[in-house]
């Protein structure tokens, strides 16, 4: 259920002087009510949300730069070692098998 917006680098100035990541939409709490029930190592924690008018923004730790890389890495990769499948090899992102370990 993530919301569309942009995020900016931020300061937030009172309370630590950190750097923040700062999403603003029309249409972020509901994803920042969602977030903000989970609790795990790989999910960003919620520092704080703001309306003003219209727009709405969820406050969150700034983690540094994003690198975009190309890779030819596919799901497919050794897949069929775990889990033999007749599929559309030239489909990089069709499955029929799917195994979720919890």
């Amino acid at each position: 259920m993530p919301g569309h917006g942009r995020v900016f680098l931020a300061q937030q100035g009172e309370l630590a002087n950190r750097r923040v990541a700062l999403k603003i939409a029309t249409d972020v709490f509901g994803e920042a009510q969602a977030l903000a029930q989970l609790e795990h190592a790989n999910i960003v924690p919620i520092y704080s949300t703001h309306r003003s008018g219209p727009f709405q923004a969820v406050c969150m730790p700034y983690l540094g730069p994003v690198v975009g890389e190309y890779t030819d890495w596919s799901p497919l990769h050794q897949r069929e070692r775990l889990f033999p499948e007749d599929l559309d090899k030239t489909d990089p992102w069709q499955f029929k098998n799917v195994r979720v370990v919890w």
